[in-house]
């Protein structure tokens, strides 16, 4: 009866687990251009914890078609709304249907960021953009939501990294971009060395780029800085 019972315990600890899986090691990875390693991981990972919801976020964000990545991170919201990742997941989405221009769809998550999430660093970020969206809607209801969008006045972003290898700089923009933020590369001479530089997010204020930073930093274990566009 010992043994049954021991058996039995070893073959539930997986599921036990599921709920809890460190995954900032494969973001560590990826951040550093490992993608298909960690994506051949994610085979064996799904069989150990078939459910847990930071797996499922760890491949929302290494999976290439963007709209498979919206599928998972809605099921993960929906049915995983107090894993560690929900909150992400949910300000994925609503920046997602925003870059998507899809109106009902950005009001549906930023209002569940508020329910659901009001402590979140990310329901700060979202208000900003939410409410400068809106504002300029009110006071310029003739304009097209693109006028809208041209005529916001972003001022900073941030340098999430720089690299000598360009590809390694495409990994980290490619990851920004499946997670719904803005990104793009711009080579930097630096004392005679060409740096690929990787640029996340535009921002109106300096405030509101120092808040998404400390959550990128974060989120992809990197150690980007505040900048002025166009500096």
């Amino acid at each position: 009866m010992k043994f049954l019972i021991l058996i039995l315990s070893l073959y539930f600890i997986p599921f036990s687990l599921a709920q809890n899986v460190d995954i900032i090691p494969y973001l560590i990875q990826i951040e550093r251009g490992a993608i298909d390693s960690v994506v051949n991981e994610l085979v064996r990972l799904k069989i150990i914890y078939p459910q847990s919801p930071d797996i499922m976020f760890l491949e929302a964000i290494t999976m290439p078609d963007a709209k498979k990545s919206e599928e998972i991170f809605i099921e993960l919201v929906e049915k995983h709304p107090q894993s560690k990742y929900a909150d992400a997941s949910a300000y994925r989405l609503f920046n997602y249907y925003l870059i998507q221009d899809e109106s009902e769809m950005i009001d549906k998550y930023y209002q569940k960021l508020k329910t659901d999430y009001p402590e979140s660093p990310y329901l700060k970020i979202a208000q900003s953009q939410y409410e400068l969206l809106s504002s300029k809607t009110i006071q310029e209801k003739q304009f097209s939501k693109t006028e809208i969008k041209k005529s916001i006045n972003y001022s900073y972003t941030i340098q999430a990294g720089a690299f000598v290898k360009k590809e390694n700089a495409q990994t980290l923009k490619s990851q920004l971009e499946k997670s719904g933020i803005y990104s793009e590369i711009k080579e930097k001479n630096v004392a005679g060395t060409f740096f690929n530089v990787v640029y996340a997010g535009k921002f109106a204020t300096r405030e509101d780029a120092e808040n998404f930073l400390t959550i990128i930093n974060y989120r992809f274990n990197i150690q980007g800085r505040v900048v002025e566009i166009g500096k």
